[in-house]
């Protein structure tokens, strides 16, 4: 007869770590979702951005009014280096990426909006709300993966696997 340690397979409750780990590896990779909205999301940055140096570079405001293209820079900044959290699956940042992709709508559409009305209208500027609601969507809709994902990457630091992502 032979003993049980002597045998090749192990036991049903031996795999069950291994099995949860290899899940565990498995989620810990960065969803599609992710890499789509964090791509959408550097996009209206990006536009957000080149809309802004086009109007501090056109046109001249008055009082506080000069300000708005400004924000609009700062805005777009914001959401180009909140969008790279978002593509690497990072839970601390996603949400602000969102927010702040959304946040475009309202602030660069609105500009755009009274920017036409005085006689400045730029395609930029008109590409940067649909950019910046396609990039909000995707990233409230990332939200649950890349929890997952985080939650995925902590366990396996915690069994000391940690990759480096």
């Amino acid at each position: 007869m032979s003993d049980q340690t002597d045998s090749p397979h192990q036991s049903p409750q031996d795999e069950l770590p291994n099995r949860v780990m290899d899940a565990d590896i498995e989620d810990a990779k960065e969803p599609s979702i992710a890499h789509f909205a964090g791509g959408a999301q550097a996009i209206a940055g990006l536009l957000g951005v080149l809309a802004a140096a086009q109007q501090i570079g056109t046109i001249h405001w008055r009082g506080a009014l000069a300000v708005m293209p400004w924000v609009e820079l700062v805005l777009g900044v914001v959401c180009i280096t909140l969008a790279f959290r978002t593509y690497r699956a990072r839970r601390r940042g996603s949400l602000a990426a969102a927010i702040a992709a959304l946040m475009t709508v309202p602030i660069v559409g609105g500009w755009t909006a009274f920017a036409a009305t005085q006689g400045f209208l730029t395609c930029l500027g008109l590409f940067a709300p649909l950019a910046g609601g396609l990039g909000a969507g995707l990233g409230f809709a990332a939200l649950s993966a890349i929890r997952r994902t985080s939650d995925a990457r902590e366990r396996l630091a915690d069994q000391g696997m940690d990759f480096g992502i």
